[in-house]
């Protein structure tokens, strides 16, 4: 579980740059988040970020053609609308590696929703989870949370 308290504190007794807040409020001009005030918060001078994300993974198998992987496919199909209604979800990515038979789903959330996601359980988690478990193939079903910034390459 992500400790909101420790990160808070944390960033607040960081090595920052002195009269520097480690926590401030900044308009987003991004498309997508225009009308929202974000938290930019620093783990350490010049590690920043404004979204967290939230990590469910599996290993799935080869065997039947893949039927795990189709199930897992099939799985996040059917949560994804309640994954993309998360308030201040940003977006919603899935990783399949063939080579390591990873399967993944990070959901980011903005930093300022991102507490209360938490607090309601991170939902549909429990239900994702349960249905990941339950497929046939499916194996070492686990989550994560961490922060997660986007960079863009310069044109």
């Amino acid at each position: 579980m992500f400790d909101h308290a420790a990160a808070y504190d944390m960033v607040s007794n960081s090595n920052r740059m002195p009269g520097k807040s480690a926590i401030t409020k900044q308009k987003n001009i991004g498309e997508t988040r225009s009308q929202r005030i974000l938290f930019n918060m620093s783990v350490c001078e010049g590690v920043n970020f404004t979204e967290l994300a939230r990590e469910w993974r599996c290993k799935w198998s080869g065997d039947n053609d893949k039927a795990s992987l189709i199930a897992l496919q099939q799985t996040l199909n059917t949560h994804m609308s309640a994954l993309k209604a998360v308030d201040g979800c940003v977006r919603v990515q899935r990783i399949v590696c063939g080579g390591c038979q990873d399967f993944k789903i990070i959901t980011t959330v903005a930093s300022d929703k991102f507490a209360t996601w938490e607090a309601n359980g991170f939902a549909p988690e429990k239900d994702f989870l349960a249905a990941m478990s339950g497929i046939d193939g499916a194996a070492q079903v686990e989550t994560q949370t961490y922060t997660i910034a986007e960079y863009k390459p310069i044109v």
